[in-house]
């Protein structure tokens, strides 16, 4: 199991449990963004169910398990047309309606064993295909590894807006901004994308790299290729906070984490001082 952290720790926290068996992106990635604004969000992630280690055993067995029960559902409505065939030649009229119960009744049961994979394997397709949609292909790419230069190069390539987002503004930059995909970052701000975008919060793609995921330090070179390119260090989201706040309120953690690697922490102090508001 992992957790993931999102937003600021000073807010009222909440933990979000996806459901038995699923993603945890596809139940709550439509609303992190929301939440974040009024809490500290911790989401549950289980074993099995997480993008950053692969496939592993828990899932291979639970695909496992749904085939298996599709096909011994098909199995079993086989088994029931043959044997209906089968008394529909008897010539024990009488005694051929009662013997018609168990293969009807095997029928019913394998058609609900295949039918409840299948529904279940669709069902996931089709939410899958709606939160791409909905999120957008180049937010989605970079949401699932922020270093993938090479699709995010073919995606705006292919004619993607480098600025096409979610509903509420979030835009491809803010997303590797956030992740620290600092490649990604400078393709995206080459391919004309709009540094100083905010979201309906008022968040910028600055405050975003000030504010990285808990763990994670501000990445200086994200943050000093953004104020470069342009980004305004004097915008304020919609509860009066600039990139420098965001950077401040978890400064003092930063610092003392980076005393151990001085020629980091001279490029954070560097970062710090650059997007400080004059």
């Amino acid at each position: 199991m992992k957790i993931y952290e999102f937003g600021d720790t000073g807010k009222p926290s909440i933990m979000l449990f996806p459901g038995t068996c699923c993603y945890w992106k596809t139940n709550f990635g439509h609303v992190l963004e929301k939440l974040q604004e009024h809490f500290y969000t911790l989401v549950v992630s289980y074993s099995g169910f997480d993008d950053t280690g692969g496939t592993s055993m828990a899932v291979t067995g639970f695909v496992f398990g749904m085939v298996l029960l599709c096909a011994l559902g098909v199995g079993m409505a086989a088994a029931g047309i043959i044997w209906l065939v089968v008394q529909r030649k008897s010539r024990q009229a009488k005694e051929r309606k009662g013997r018609l119960v168990l293969p009807i009744l095997l029928l019913i049961m394998g058609l609900l064993c295949a039918g409840l994979p299948g529904g279940y394997f669709v069902a996931i397709s089709h939410a899958k295909g709606e939160r791409e949609q909905s999120r957008g292909a180049l937010v989605t790419a970079i949401e699932k590894d922020p270093f993938d230069v090479d699709t995010v190069r073919n995606l705006l390539d292919g004619g993607m807006d480098p600025d096409g987002g979610t509903e509420s503004g979030y835009t491809p930059l803010m997303a590797a901004s956030f992740r620290q995909g600092t490649d990604v970052m400078a393709l995206l701000v080459k391919a004309g994308a709009d540094v100083n975008a905010q979201d309906r919060a008022g968040h910028s793609a600055l405050m975003f790299a000030c504010s990285p995921p808990a763990g994670h330090l501000p990445d200086p070179e994200g943050i000093l290729l953004l104020l470069k390119s342009g980004a305004d260090r004097a915008l304020k989201d919609n509860n009066g906070e600039t990139a420098y706040s965001y950077l401040m309120m978890r400064a003092e953690d930063d610092r003392e984490t980076l005393k151990k690697l001085p020629e980091r922490l001279a490029a954070y102090e560097k970062a710090v001082a650059a997007v400080k508001p004059e």
